[in-house]
């Protein structure tokens, strides 16, 4: 796809690592903020009018950005603080007037990531091996009603000798 820019969006909206993007607006107040990390230098791509863009003038931990902003206090506060009746928006002051807690040390920032990471990826398996056993019980479920509608399997009524 070929887009055209001009020189003052090619300086200003290029993405490069450690970026977070938000959507700033959205129909529903679930995907309102809904942020993530540009993980490296995107040469030759720019950020739309849709999206927002933050870039920190601290060096932090990569990982840590990511669970910074999506994390429920962060959402409920962009759930709040949006504006509008049939699209939610987020104006500029809302990100101004966000206050987290960022630890000082990028030790600190990489060993909370760290620490998501294993404990989220642990119940991400643990999910999915749940998810994998209902489909698999939904499946039975299926196979044992379209076996005893057919006949496949004889049920007899209690006391019934047959």
């Amino acid at each position: 796809m070929v887009v055209s820019a001009n020189i003052k969006q090619l300086k200003h909206k290029q993405l490069k690592e450690g970026d977070v993007l938000f959507t700033p607006s959205s129909e529903t107040i679930e995907d309102i903020g809904v942020s993530a990390v540009v993980m490296e230098d995107l040469f030759n791509t720019l950020y739309s009018y849709h999206i927002l863009r933050l870039r920190f003038n601290k060096i932090m931990f990569l990982n840590f950005k990511k669970y910074l902003f999506n994390n429920e206090f962060v959402q409920f506060y962009f759930s709040k603080s949006s504006k509008g009746t049939t699209r939610k928006i987020l104006g500029l002051n809302c990100f101004y007037n966000l206050e987290v807690p960022i630890p000082p040390s990028y030790e600190e920032q990489k060993t909370i990531a760290d620490y998501l990471e294993t404990k989220t990826a642990h119940i991400d398996r643990i999910t999915e091996t749940i998810n994998t056993q209902i489909d698999k019980l939904k499946e039975l479920r299926k196979t044992l009603i379209n076996d005893v509608v057919t006949g496949k399997i004889k049920v007899t009524m209690e006391g019934d000798s047959a």
